[in-house]
């Protein structure tokens, strides 16, 4: 008790991903909606990239902190706010290259509860939003990607319906 944020990123090292020791340098947010970690390597930039979630000026915000060694992290601004459909957070992001693409995926923290994505071919390019901009439909939550040099996998959280009934309201 007395700590002003309700959750933030916490950073533990293991020498064999088996034992692990938990550093006390968790990565600070705001007050509220500081979560859900995606790390990638940059090959092109020799560097990792670590995109958290984050509500900031009532809107959703994929934060960007930058690391050589995925030690120490810098603060790299703001990589991409929800412009699109309304003023929902973006959890549970993921960021990858598949043939010469680049592609972000976050869930809809709102109404629709839905895995969109956007794509472009440079990083400096702007967001391609496409007309049908999520995965699947209301309910398929939390959705990463993954993938190998030929395919795609998305995988994530079927949310319930309330009773179990197809015409519940999903939980």
């Amino acid at each position: 008790h007395g700590n002003p944020y309700n959750e933030k990123i916490q950073h533990a090292i293991s020498p064999d991903l088996i034992n692990w020791t938990k550093l006390n340098d968790g990565f600070y947010g705001d007050t509220n909606d500081f979560r859900d970690p995606h790390v990638v390597y940059m090959e092109d930039y020799d560097e990792y990239w670590m995109l958290i979630t984050r509500y900031k000026n009532a809107l959703g915000t994929l934060r960007k902190y930058v690391s050589k060694d995925l030690y120490n992290w810098e603060d790299a601004g703001d990589f991409y706010q929800n412009t699109v459909g309304g003023a929902y957070n973006m959890e549970c992001p993921t960021l990858i290259r598949f043939k010469g693409y680049w592609y972000l995926s976050f869930s809809e923290q709102g109404y629709h509860r839905v895995t969109r994505y956007r794509y472009k071919k440079n990083l400096d390019d702007p967001w391609i939003v496409p007309e049908v901009d999520h995965f699947d439909d209301e309910g398929f939550y939390a959705g990463k990607i993954t993938g190998d040099e030929d395919r795609l996998f998305l995988y994530g959280w079927c949310g319930t319906k309330r009773r179990s009934r197809d015409t519940g309201s999903l939980d």
